[in-house]
């Protein structure tokens, strides 16, 4: 009976939520290798001497290798001063510093706790961190730093790697402790940040400063101005390699948790006022993973660096997408108490999550209630917590932070699929929480198909709210989205080219295509269209 239950559920799957085997990040952590263009000449006193004797000394003597390499990268920094387009000189700094990084980390130096000194050709070093007093979460001692060039990195959704050419050696931040405050803060609880190091001579005196190349495309040596180098792919590939999120996919929305400890958005950099926010918000069987390729290309444009931050709308895609609606906006309301936006935020949706989008920019009223209840709020009679819960997600008003939304691969009008027997058998294996169980089944039908008596005897799941003969699938359509707030639409037609009627393979064209779109982009892609080139571009 086990086995016969879990085949029927991997059909079910498979048909709702198409995707590969592989993993989505593979990385690999290898031996230093020079690369092309670093010098390796014997004559005393250059880098190149320099950098030999480091390598040499790593294993047994991490201090004099440390040493070495920040006399390599100060003979490189000087002759950059003078020739600031010698590409040697700067091929020379960056390997210098990433080996010296590789050092702090293999040989457990304390580097960033207090000044130290390092012995090096010619005399001590004295090493230092530049630290923000105004920010102790960034202090460097809290995190260990993995030299970007040292990961070799795959998977199916690291199949490009964004870099940028430039002084400094790439690193991967790397948290050592979990955050206690993540949650408030809308962090991660242990981060993956792309920082780039540079270091800053005076005399004997070295200044370690910590780069964000997503908030700055310059660094200053001496008087001279150098683009910032950077790995955009390091960060994310580590994140997705340590934490696994296919293994968690599955299970939220097949056990999905309650709200409070499961549903949540996250911030993936600092947060700047002066950008745009863009909230990305996954689909069924999905995380925020999902999002990786479009945000690794979308890294390396420098527009977007200049005028965007990436949030994400992380939630258990079991419940019922009207219920995952009103906790967004409940998250939301706190985010934005925290982080005031001075900008309009632009919203992104992919399948399932374009339909909690929409919720975002449409006004309600008690349109949806009155359809589905045919009294209104204050005469329908329902326990309170049932009807606490119902007001919140049928009567909602447009989100005036919400100035844009892109909708990829949005069901508005439902999927067929949800309504055969794979969405009847998905929907069937979905345990729904708690929190909808305590409102009482006979509360939430207005969620689920009319056509589909057996759904009646269960609390609805998000499979239920995709079938084109739900009611309130029906309801919304018939609800305007809100005036003066432009929307645009990305839809997969297969490559078939055969639009207006075209599929995804999940999705029909007259499920995702909306009326009033400001742009409609087909692109030659099954239901994964966010992660389509066409559609990243």
């Amino acid at each position: 009976m086990i086995c016969r239950r879990f085949l029927l559920l991997l059909a079910s799957l498979v048909v709702l939520v198409p995707a590969g085997c592989s993993p989505y990040s593979k990385v690999v952590e290898r031996k230093p290798v020079t690369p092309p263009g670093t010098s390796a000449d014997s004559v005393p006193a250059s880098a190149g001497y320099y950098i030999a004797a480091g390598n040499r000394e790593m294993e047994k003597r991490p201090l004099a290798a440390m040493g070495s390499f920040l006399a390599a990268a100060d003979a490189s920094a000087a002759r950059l001063r003078t020739s600031p387009k010698d590409a040697v000189a700067l091929a020379d700094y960056n390997f210098a510093l990433s080996q010296m990084f590789t050092v702090i980390r293999s040989g457990k130096v304390n580097a960033w706790e207090k000044p130290i000194n390092v012995p090096g050709p010619g005399g001590d070093y004295l090493l230092t961190a530049r630290i923000d007093p105004t920010n102790p979460e960034r202090h460097p001692a809290l995190y260990d730093y993995i030299p970007a060039a040292n990961l070799d990195i795959g998977g199916s959704y690291m199949t490009v790697r964004t870099l940028k050419a430039g002084m400094g050696a790439p690193l991967v931040a790397v948290r050592r402790e979990p955050r206690t405050d993540a949650r408030e803060r809308f962090a991660l609880p242990r981060a993956y940040y792309g920082l780039t190091a540079v270091a800053h001579f005076t005399g004997r005196r070295c200044v370690m400063s910590w780069e964000d190349p997503l908030a700055t495309e310059v660094v200053r040596m001496g008087s001279r101005t150098f683009p910032l180098a950077a790995d955009f792919s390091a960060p994310l590939a580590l994140l997705l390699s340590d934490a696994q999120p296919r293994k968690l996919e599955i299970l939220n929305l097949l056990r999905p948790g309650e709200p409070a400890e499961s549903a949540r958005i996250v911030r993936l950099q600092p947060f700047d006022p002066d950008k745009t926010t863009v909230m990305v918000v996954h689909g069924l069987v999905d995380s925020p993973a999902t999002w990786v390729p479009m945000l690794n290309e979308l890294r390396g444009d420098p527009f977007v660096r200049k005028n965007f931050q990436f949030w994400f709308y992380e939630y258990p895609s079991g419940y019922p997408y009207p219920y995952s609606a009103a906790i967004m906006r409940r998250e939301l309301d706190a985010a934005l108490e925290t982080f005031p936006q001075r900008k309009p935020m632009i919203f992104i949706g992919h399948s399932m999550g374009g339909l909690i989008s929409r919720l975002m920019i449409t006004d309600s009223g008690d349109s949806i209630w009155q359809s589905l209840f045919h009294k209104s709020p204050e005469k329908t009679s329902l326990p309170p917590a049932s009807k606490k819960m119902q007001k919140e997600s049928l009567i909602f008003a447009a989100r005036p932070e919400v100035g844009g939304v892109v909708f990829i691969a949005s069901p508005h009008r439902g999927s067929n699929i949800a309504s055969g027997w794979v969405g009847r058998l998905g929907s069937k294996l979905i345990r729904a929480p708690q929190t909808l169980l305590k409102v009482g089944v006979d509360s939430l039908q207005f969620m689920v198909s009319n056509t589909d008596a057996r759904a009646a005897k269960r609390a609805p799941t998000s499979v239920d709210t995709l079938d084109p003969t739900n009611p309130f699938v029906k309801a919304i359509n018939e609800v305007p989205l809100k005036s003066g707030v432009p929307y645009y639409s990305i839809i997969g037609d297969r490559g078939k080219g055969d639009t207006p009627n075209s599929s995804d393979g999940v999705v029909p064209y007259w499920s995702s295509h909306l009326d009033g779109a400001v742009s409609e982009k087909i692109v030659p892609s099954d239901h994964s269209a966010h992660q389509n080139p066409e559609a990243i571009a």
